[in-house]
């Protein structure tokens, strides 16, 4: 959507424009996801043992730029040694967790949760 300013009667009033650009753009991105051209952003980090994929984007400059605000979430939850790549790809699953850890910490939060019961 973007936005036209457009004065009546001397007033500068802000008028909302659709145009046909942001239509096509949904179906353009899951035509490029679907056959395998879009950029994800992949995110690897080392505790917790996790690979994440966010997007789909058409441009890669779009998913670079995204990059910051994903990789400053994953640090406000406490993720450490943070790598990212933006590529093209197809992800099936968008969160990847190695199994020993992702147990360990079921158990530890069914552990927490029976003790504050």
């Amino acid at each position: 959507m973007f936005l036209k300013r457009e004065r009546y009667n001397g007033v500068l009033e802000t008028v909302k424009i659709v145009t046909k650009g942001i239509r096509i753009k949904r179906p353009m991105l899951k035509m490029f996801n679907f056959i395998g051209l879009a950029y994800w952003v992949e995110i690897i980090t080392k505790t917790p043992q996790c690979t994440y994929y966010f997007g789909p984007f058409i441009r890669k400059k779009t998913a670079q730029v995204s990059c910051g605000g994903y990789v400053e979430d994953l640090q406000s939850e406490g993720a450490q040694e943070i790598k990212v790549v933006v590529k093209r790809c197809k992800p099936n699953v968008l969160t990847i967790f190695d199994t020993e850890e992702s147990i360990q910490t079921v158990q530890e939060i069914s552990n927490f949760n029976h003790q504050t019961s």
